[in-house]
Formats: structure tokens, C-alpha cells, sequence
């Protein structure tokens, strides 16, 4: 087209003052020329004039629906979204995002610019505001029954890759996580996208911030236990990671025990599936053993699992041994520990009805020959073990079972009988093999409870002392200073050199 730029910059203002003016839209003729300012040659103060007027005709029902009728512009708008200028972007963005929210749109709009809204929703370098009315788009799209499966899915795709964002998950909170909630519980979905849902909860649930809005949602927590208790669920697994996320903290672990009681599903029916090899063909369930720790937070869960009428302590024993998952060992063993804290239960817990001791040992214990006399002392699982004997592998767990004979110590009945089952000498030559600061450190703790005096008469239970307020401020500081000392021995010994950096969070993507 041959005209003078001012001169054509100059009619385009006019053009779109009088159509804005008026309810007409624009001729055939005149759709043309304004088709043609769309384009990536034309001049950027041209351009930037015909999308901000294809922006204002998006923002009301009748414009929508004149551009359904013309699908050319709908092409144009996804062209110019990589225009080197970011306002013209911007416009285009806008105009497809208005015309996601009508209805009517869906169709033409998913054919020519899903991919664009889909792309802009990965693009790192847009602004945050405008990422988040691209999810806008997103989520309407994905509500509609109307659309193909294949562009629903990659609707909800972009959705669940955002939720691996952690700086985008306040917005996404509060405005789409009810689409994917929906999405998990819709039957009529192909199964790897529910799967890609359910990744996408785990990482919303990762987020403490995320907590409250999730559990509140009326619908989410009884989802989760009537899939979760069923035995042909191919997802409880998730279910299992999302419920263990959502209990770490006090308060909201007290809203899934409350979720619990409302579906009358009680702590025996959770049990029995944890304790139950293959009660579900398609899920492990191994992530019931941290969801049954978390539980243990709350002293109605300890009381449960304390009932010397129900077995339930001794059902758990075996698995401080369990050798096919790391996660449900960890989790059994941290349910032990923090049932300890109930001190009252001690000298049951040691007795021969319930033999707790040689089940937090054993995995301690390694091949070194000690003499008859130091064997004859050890509990009987613990005389003589075989030259191949095996420690626990894993460093958190050998802690945590440190950590569960430490309160076992606290009561002098506990104390007691630690030293009469001569646990010195395992623990002797665990340290001596201990390798990792923070588990040695904890080790050395016990030892020192072990070898030393008695406290005083009234300060035989050490759960029960009351710690004046001054010496508790020099003791927490102490501790901080362990820690942060343990810590750069930790790293000391993963990097002598500096040259690593260590992994960050990992996600589900």
C-alpha cells in the first residue's frame, strides 16, 4: 500500500474513532486495510494503533463475535506476539485473552492461538500480571466441555507446569486450583493427564502457603480418603504424597485428622492398609508411612497407636527393617519416635510385651565381633551377628532411631534397661563407623546418658524438668550453634574442594 506513513498513521486514528463511535462494524473493504497494519513489517506506531483498536473490539460481546468471523485477524494477533515491541505483545496477548472469556470464541480461538497463550504461559521474560490473565485464558479454555481432549490437555499441561512455580502460586491459588482439583476427580479424562493433575497438586501442597486454601476446599480432602481407601485407585500414591505434604504442620495435620473423622475413617483402617502387603495392585502406598508420622504429631493418633488392648505398636515393629522402601521405613520409625514422647509408656514399651529395643538397635549394628561376655549382655537379635551384617543406609533414619532410644532415656526405668541390654557397645562401634556429623552427634548424646551418673531424685524424668527460663535462651543458643557447625561439616564433607553446588527442592514435573 503507497501511502505517506503520517498520513496513514493519521487516517488509522480517525478509522478507529469513528468505528468506536459507532455499532456498525467494519465493511469488507475496510477489515482488508486494517488486516493489513497486522502485520510485522508495518511501521511499530501503525501497528501498535491497529492492536490496540483490535484490543478495544475484544473487550465487548459484539466485538467477539465479529472477530469469530474473522478468523485472519485471530491469526494476525498470534503472528505479532513475537513483534519485537513488548507493548504491541502485550496487546495481542490481551485481545486473545479477552477472547478466551467468551463462549463462543472457544472453538475458532483453540484452532489458531491456544499455542500462543500456551507458549506466553512459559515465557519467563513476560510479566507477571499478564502471565497470570494468560492463566486466566487457560483455565476458561480447560472448562470447556466443548473442546477436543488434545487442547484440553494442553490447556491443563500448562496449568500443571505452573504449578511447579513457587512464584506463581498465590495467583494460581486463587484461581485455578479448584480447575485442577475438578480434573483429578473427573472420571472421564484420559488417565496420564489425572496423573499430570495429581503432579501438580503434590507441588501446591509442597508450598506451606498453599495449605490452608487446599484443605478448606470443601470437596478435596473427602476425594482424597475415598480414593485413597480404594483398593483399585491407580493414583493413591499421590494421594498418599499430597496427604503427607498437608499433615506436616500441626495445624493442618489437625484439619486431615478432623477430614478423617467427618468420613468416619479411622487411624485402624489406615494402619491396616499400611501394614497390608498389595492391598492396592497398582500403588506402593509406601508414603502411608510418613502420612502415619505426621499423624503422630497429634496426641489423639499416640493414644491410638499406645492402646496396649489394639497391637498396633507391635504391627509396626517389622518395618524398622523394611528393606523395599527407604520412604515407608523412614516413616514407621518416625512414628515410633514421636510416640516416645509419651513418657508414661516406656517401661511398656521396653517390656517384653511390646521388646521395642531390639528393633531400634538391630539396625544400628554392624559386624564387628565384640567378646562373649559384651554379647551376652545384648538383647538376643543382637548376640553374635554374621560377618555380612548391614548398617541402615540411610543417615536420617539412623538418626531418628538414635533419636527414639535418646527419649527412651529420659524416664529411669528407660535408662535402666538401655544399659542392662549393654546398648553401650553397639553404640560404640557405631560411632567408631558413623560417618555423618549430624548422626554421630546424636550418637554421642546418647553414649553420654548411657555412661553417666544418675540425675538427682527429682530429676529422674527428664521430659518432666523444668528448665529455668535463662538457662533454656543458653541452651537453644547452643544448639543453633551445633547446628550451624554440623551443617558446615556436612558440607565440608560433600565438597572438600567447593567446586559443587548441591541440588536444590526437587519437584514433580
Amino acid at each position: 500500500m503507497n501511502c505517506n506513513p503520517v498520513s496513514t498513521l493519521g487516517f488509522l486514528k480517525i478509522w478507529i474513532t469513528i468505528f468506536l463511535l459507532t455499532t456498525n462494524m467494519l465493511s469488507e473493504v475496510e477489515a482488508k486495510e486494517l488486516l493489513s497494519f497486522l502485520t510485522l513489517d508495518t511501521r511499530p506506531d501503525v501497528k501498535g494503533q491497529a492492536t490496540e483498536y483490535i484490543l478495544g473490539l475484544s473487550g465487548n460481546r459484539d466485538g467477539c463475535r465479529y472477530l469469530q468471523t474473522k478468523p485472519d485477524f485471530l491469526k494476525a494477533l498470534v503472528t505479532l506476539t513475537t513483534d519485537p515491541s513488548i507493548a504491541i505483545v502485550k496487546d495481542c496477548y490481551h485481545s486473545l485473552i479477552n477472547l478466551s472469556a467468551d463462549e463462543t470464541m472457544h472453538q475458532p480461538l483453540i484452532k489458531d492461538c491456544y499455542h500462543s497463550l500456551i507458549n506466553l504461559s512459559a515465557d519467563e521474560t513476560m510479566h507477571q500480571p499478564l502471565i497470570k490473565d494468560c492463566y486466566h485464558s487457560l483455565i476458561n479454555l480447560s472448562a470447556d466441555e466443548t473442546m477436543h481432549q488434545p487442547l484440553i490437555k494442553d490447556c491443563y499441561h500448562s496449568l500443571i507446569n505452573l504449578s511447579a512455580d513457587e512464584t506463581m502460586h498465590q495467583p494460581l491459588i486463587k484461581d485455578c486450583y479448584h480447575s485442577l482439583i475438578n480434573l483429578s476427580a473427573d472420571e472421564t479424562m484420559h488417565q496420564p493427564l489425572i496423573k499430570d493433575c495429581y503432579h501438580s497438586l503434590i507441588n501446591l501442597s509442597a508450598d506451606e502457603t498453599m495449605h490452608q486454601p487446599l484443605i478448606k476446599d470443601s470437596d478435596f480432602l473427602p476425594m482424597l480418603f475415598k480414593n485413597l481407601l480404594d483398593p483399585e485407585f491407580m493414583f493413591a500414591d499421590r494421594i498418599c504424597t499430597i496427604l503427607t505434604n498437608l499433615s506436616r504442620h500441626v495445624k493442618t495435620c489437625k484439619e486431615v485428622f478432623k477430614a478423617m473423622q467427618k468420613q468416619e475413617i479411622d487411624l485402624a483402617q489406615i494402619v491396616d492398609i499400611c501394614c497390608t502387603e498389595g492391598y492396592n495392585k497398582q500403588a506402593s502406598l509406601h508414603y502411608l508411612g510418613p502420612l502415619l508420622s505426621n499423624l503422630t504429631q497429634l496426641p489423639e493418633t499416640r493414644h491410638f497407636i499406645l492402646d496396649k488392648e489394639r497391637c498396633v505398636v507391635q504391627r509396626l515393629l517389622p518395618y524398622t527393617q523394611y528393606q523395599a522402601s527407604t520412604i515407608r521405613r523412614g516413616g514407621v520409625i518416625g512414628t515410633l519416635r514421636n510416640c516416645c514422647f509419651d513418657h508414661a509408656h516406656h517401661e511398656w514399651l521396653l517390656s517384653d510385651a511390646v521388646d521395642i529395643l531390639p528393633f531400634l538397635l538391630l539396625p544400628l549394628a554392624g559386624p564387628e565381633e565384640m567378646s562373649d561376655e559384651e554379647n551376652e549382655g545384648l538383647p538376643v537379635d543382637l548376640q553374635y551377628l554374621p560377618e555380612d551384617k548391614e548398617r541402615e543406609e540411610d543417615p536420617d533414619i539412623r538418626k531418628m532411631l538414635i533419636e527414639t532410644m535418646i527419649l527412651l532415656t529420659a524416664t529411669k526405668v528407660g535408662r535402666q534397661i538401655l544399659k542392662a541390654k549393654n546398648v553401650y557397645a553397639i553404640m560404640r562401634e557405631f560411632h567408631n563407623w558413623e560417618k555423618e556429623p549430624h548422626v554421630a552427634t546424636a550418637c554421642e548424646k546418647l553414649i553420654q546418658v548411657l555412661i553417666g551418673d544418675e540425675p538427682e531424685p527429682d530429676m529422674e524424668n527428664l521430659l518432666e524438668v523444668e528448665i529455668p527460663e535463662d538457662v533454656e535462651v543458653k541452651l537453644k543458643d547452643m544448639d543453633a550453634k551445633e547446628q550451624e557447625q554440623l551443617e558446615k561439616d556436612q558440607e565440608d564433607l560433600l565438597n572438600p574442594d567447593k567446586s559443587q553446588q548441591c541440588a536444590g527442592i526437587v519437584r514433580m514435573m
